[in-house]
Order: C-alpha cells, then structure tokens, then sequence
C-alpha cells in the first residue's frame, strides 16, 4: 500500500500538462466511482501540506472513504500508469519494445515477411538513435527468421555469420560506453564523498584523467561514450579550478549533441543542464562575449519542439537563465540590473502560467539578498533573507543555510541592530553546534561578531577587521567560499571595513 503522503507527493510533482493529462484520460481507468477519484485528486492537488483527516471530513458519507489507503493507492497506480502511457509517446526505447512485440505476434503466425518489414523500421529508429541494445535484439529477432525463412537457405551460413559480425561489433561498442559509463560514475562519487582536499586527493583525481581510456575521443566509439569522456574531463577541469578547459569540454558536449538531433531530443534535458553550467562557467572567467553568446542560445530553447509542449523545460529554461544572469550581474556589480532580472523573471513566469522549482526560488533569493546588499539597501536584502531562513527547502541544504545564518549577522551589523546582533550570534552558533562541529572558518567569523558587538568606545574597528582578514587568509577560499559568500564577496566587504576608520 502507499505510504500516508506518497500520493501527495506524486500530484504535487506533476506537471500541468500532466494533470490535464490525467483527468481527461486517465481518470477512464478508475472504474465505478470514477468521478470521486478524480475529486480526490484535485482535493490533494490543492493542499500546501498532506491533511488526511481533512479528506475524511471532505469526503464524509462517501463509500471509498472508509478505506481511504485502497482509494490513495489505487489513484496513485492510475496515475503512474498514465504518466507510462505519456512516456511511451516520447521514449524511442519504448517505441522499439513496442515494435519487438508486434514482431512476436506476427512470429507466432509465421507471417515472416511483415516481421522483416518491422524489423527495418525498428532498425533505423535505433541506428538513428544509437540504441545498442535494442541493436542486439534486433539482430536476435533477425537470426531467429533466417532459421525460420525457407526463402534464404541457399545463403544462410553467409548471413548468419553476417548477423554475428554484427552483433560483436554492438557489443564492443556497448561494452565501451559501459566502460565510460562507470569511469564518470566512478568519478563523480569520488569528488562527491572525499571530505579532506589534499596531495593524496588530488593525486587519486590525476589517476582518473590518466585512465588510458581518456587519453583520446577517438577512443570513444559512440555519441554517448563521447559526451561521457568530455564530461569526465570537464568535471576534472572543474574541480581542479581550471575553469577554462572545464569550459572548453562542457562546450564540446553541446557540439556533439547539436550533431546528433537524434541523441540530442533524447538527452534534451543534459543538453540544457549543459548550457546553464557553460554559463556558469562565463560568469566566473568573466568572459562576457562567450555569456552574451550562450544565454542567447539558451534562451533560443524555448522555440524546440521539446520545450513548446513541456512546462518542466519551459520552467528549467526561464529559472535558470535568469538565474544566472543576475548571478552575471551580481558579479560585475551591477546589483540594480539583478534587481530587474528578477522582477522580468516573475512577470514571465506570470504570463505564461508556470510555477518555478523551489530549490530555484530558494537560489533566486539568495542573488536577491546579494543584489540589495550590493546597493546597500540592507532592510531590503534582510526582508528577503529572513524569507529564505524561513523556507524548508532552504533549510534541508544545510550547507548554504548556515551562511544565510551566517549572513544575517552582517546584515544586523550594517543596520546597526547590536542587540539583535548579539542574540544572532549565540542562536547561530548553537545551531550549529547541534548538527556538527563549528568549521575554522565559522569560528572565526563568530569571534570577529562577538567582538564588534563588544566593542568599547574608541577601539578601532578597523584594526578589528584588520585582524579578521589577517586570520582569514590562512583558510582555504573553499572553505568559505560556499552559499552566501559565493554571492557576496566576503573579502571585499572586510577590506572595505579596514579602509574605514572609525
């Protein structure tokens, strides 16, 4: 059975699309109180939190309440089903499948001939679409009709032999892209579990881009294998700070896909995370004409087949276009300019009637909070702060919550509310004390807190700051250098404190 909110979940994470979808034909599939199921639906589609005892008391008198965990579990499976019937239009796997069981039908019935025929089409879809598998089976199917096919006796050993060649060769070029497969796999686990950043670190990231199967493209034996080795040398370039080459193979990626039309509107959603990270990538090179040149790009998405008939990219696209054009702005001090993007972002998102990701409402704020702080409109940056330390998706990445907390110091500071200041500071550092150890960093920028709220008339607040900075610069900038303080600089905020004397 499903568990209490599962349904919850299911709905609140369907598109609009799906929604409609749903209701006008999958509702076909709940029999008998048909009606009710999809009453049921839309009372769980408008909830902001899973109530179960506001739907007994909705559907008070009605029979399938009294067993409201069947009701639940079967709208859950109803609607799974029609997000697999939706898919299927979509999924050139799917399509093959559903191609390889017409070929078992007219097997059965010896119709040899119309199964050849089939058996062409699902060729080409996969040939097109580099489905090697799929490849395989249709191979499978192939050597199983000359068996069966009196017509081709004269000459079947030369074709089955032929369709074995054949098979090898998919094979190798499946087993390759396993290889590479597990080579990014491998790799991005790596960079993801090691906590320490040190000699031995970086000596196991080197070990990867020496693999012998990275020496080369060439080595690459089809379009995915391909993506999968520039990614791996992207992600290598990435975390070892070259940001420059990390740029040049994310670039590559979106090359290959563009020659792949194919390969591409399979992979559309990895091609437009691919263009929101070369734009990451523009932004912290500062390369403006390569920017100006992607998010154009971008952008041009929203005119793709692909995208005119999903919500999910429509979303993906404006979020994190704009997304980055104010971190752009943001960057090159242009805090008004984020200001707008932000607010043209809502009106669009408004006119076309779509709903943004909160993990990107979350990340939207926090270039807000920066933009203010930026124009020293610190009331402001504090308002929208506040909201995002209220937020749960905010909170549940642990990370940058802490430097939003971490921030608001700041922001109480520049405002001049010492006595909030100083509650702040003992809130956030037990709050953090509560899920880990205080880092380095966090201790350090506590220390520099408590002493600015007890600082004496007359002590240089300046040489205070100047000490701070003294202390800071023997952190790793990676340290620090995370959530907030990614958007804000830290360090520009401290030396302008130390120019001031006060």
């Amino acid at each position: 059975m499903v568990i209490s909110d599962d349904i919850f979940r299911l709905i609140k994470s369907l598109t609009k699309q799906e929604k409609i979808y749903f209701k006008r034909y999958g509702g076909v599939q709940v029999k008998g109180d048909n009606n009710m199921y999809i009453k049921l639906f839309d009372e769980i589609a408008g909830m902001k939190e899973y109530d179960e005892e506001i739907l007994k008391r909705k559907f008070k008198g009605e029979k399938f309440i009294n067993q409201i965990s069947v009701a639940k579990n079967y709208l859950y499976h109803a609607i799974l089903k029609t997000l697999k019937t939706m898919r299927k239009v979509e999924s050139k796997k799917e399509e093959i499948n559903s191609l390889f069981e017409d070929v078992g039908i007219l097997f059965a019935k010896r119709l040899y001939s119309q199964c050849r025929k089939i058996l062409r089409k699902c060729r080409s879809i996969a040939m097109e679409y580099e489905k090697y598998p799929e490849l395989i089976e249709i191979l499978v199917w192939e050597s199983k009709l000359n068996y069966a096919d009196n017509s081709i006796k004269k000459k079947q050993t030369e074709v089955l032999n032929q369709n074995y060649e054949e098979r090898k060769k998919y094979l190798k070029i499946l087993e390759n892209m396993y290889e590479y497969d597990r080579l990014e796999y491998n790799f991005t686990a790596f960079t993801r579990e090691v906590k320490i950043k040190d000699a031995r670190y970086r000596k196991s990231l080197d070990e990867f881009i020496k693999n012998p199967m990275m020496k080369s493209e060439e080595l690459a034996l089809s379009t995915v294998a391909k993506l999968k080795y520039n990614a791996v040398k992207s992600s290598y370039y990435y975390v070892t700070e070259d940001y420059a080459k990390s740029l040049k193979y994310e670039t590559k990626q979106v090359e290959i896909l563009d020659k792949n039309s194919g390969i591409k509107s399979e992979r559309f959603t990895d091609y437009l995370v691919l263009l929101s990270n070369i734009l990451l990538l523009c932004v912290v090179l500062e390369d403006e004409d390569e920017f100006k040149k992607y998010l154009l790009k971008f952008r041009m998405q929203m005119e793709d087949k692909n995208v005119l008939k999903s919500n999910f990219y429509q979303a993906y696209i404006i979020e994190r276009s704009y997304l980055m054009e104010m971190y752009y702005y943001n960057k090159k001090g242009e805090f008004k300019e984020a200001v707008k993007m932000y607010e043209k972002l809502h009106k669009e998102v408004d006119e076309l009637g779509i709903k943004i990701r909160d993990s990107e409402v979350v990340n939207l704020k926090y270039l807000l909070v920066a933009a203010y702080f930026g124009m020293k409109e610190y009331r402001k940056s504090l308002e929208i702060l506040n909201e995002v330390l209220g937020d749960k998706e905010a909170e549940a990445r642990i990370t940058e919550y802490l430097t939003a907390r971490l921030f608001n110091l700041i922001l109480h500071y520049e405002m001049g509310n010492m006595d909030l200041l100083e509650y702040g500071i003992d809130s956030t550092q037990k709050f953090i004390k509560e899920r880990r150890r205080l880092s380095s960093f966090e201790k350090l920028f506590i220390k520099l807190m408590n002493r600015l709220v007890k600082c004496k008339p007359g002590e240089m607040k300046s040489e205070i700051f100047g000490e701070f900075m003294f202390e800071l610069n023997k952190i790793e900038e990676s340290e620090y250098k995370t959530g907030l303080f990614d958007r804000v600089d830290l360090i520009e905020w401290v030396e302008n404190k130390v120019t001031v004397k006060n």
